[in-house]
């Protein structure tokens, strides 16, 4: 992550240097180039009388706050690409158009369509109250397995049950409602077994499926 505020601090300095760089340029200039100069300059600075010190001091302000909006915006949109690059990286989302509970009834659903069965369901709201006394969202852990593929990857490589079973994810957060799913692929990519990596790919399609047939986006 990249910090708003030392990101905001250095555009708006270079805003500030290519301010006074431009009235400095605008100063040397004579003639028509001059005026078409001034004329620009007013534009990007509404009210800015050449030569006046409070109209200089006026577009330093202005200049100021406008880069420090843009570096804000600039810095949120990057930012939000780490997260997103970061999750999407390890894990398959979905945002459904759902309430809470209809998402793990569906998601139940949905994965049965595809041949899981769900061997754990970990309500962390709930545990993390009795445990710690603690308020949190929505969050519910469901632990999914297809027998035939769990089979199959055991076969494959007998230490896999310590990855096992795939989890599945349903949290509500800010009002909206979301399913994800691990990315068996990337999961199991930390073992260097061509036969696993064949199993995995198997799998992944299947989860993928099962969150995508609960719709949106």
């Amino acid at each position: 992550m990249r910090s708003t505020k030392s990101y905001i601090l250095k555009f708006v300095l270079g805003t500030e240097i290519f301010y006074f760089l431009c009235l400095l340029y605008g100063a040397l200039l004579t003639g028509s180039a001059a005026q078409l100069h001034r004329e620009l300059f007013a534009v990007a600075v509404p009210g800015f009388i050449w030569g006046s010190i409070a109209s200089i001091i006026w577009g330093a302000i202005l200049w100021a706050i406008f880069g420090g909006l843009i570096a804000w915006f600039i810095n949120w949109m990057h930012n939000s690409s780490l997260v997103e690059n970061k999750l999407m990286s390890y894990a398959y989302q979905r945002k459904v158009a759902l309430s809470f509970q209809e998402a793990i009834n569906k998601t139940k659903d949905s994965l049965t369509k595809e041949g899981f069965g769900v061997l754990t369901e970990i309500d962390v709201q709930v545990t993390l109250k009795k445990k710690l006394d603690v308020d949190y969202n929505n969050y519910v852990i469901l632990g999914a397995c297809n027998p035939p593929f769990a089979y199959r990857s055991l076969q494959a490589e007998k230490e896999i049950g310590l990855l096992l079973p795939c989890n599945v994810i349903i949290y509500e957060e800010h009002g909206q409602v979301f399913v994800s799913t691990i990315l068996p692929t990337v999961a199991m990519g930390m073992i260097k077994n061509p036969a696993l990596a064949k199993i995995a790919e198997e799998i992944e399609t299947k989860l993928k499926r099962a969150l995508d047939f609960l719709g949106t986006n």
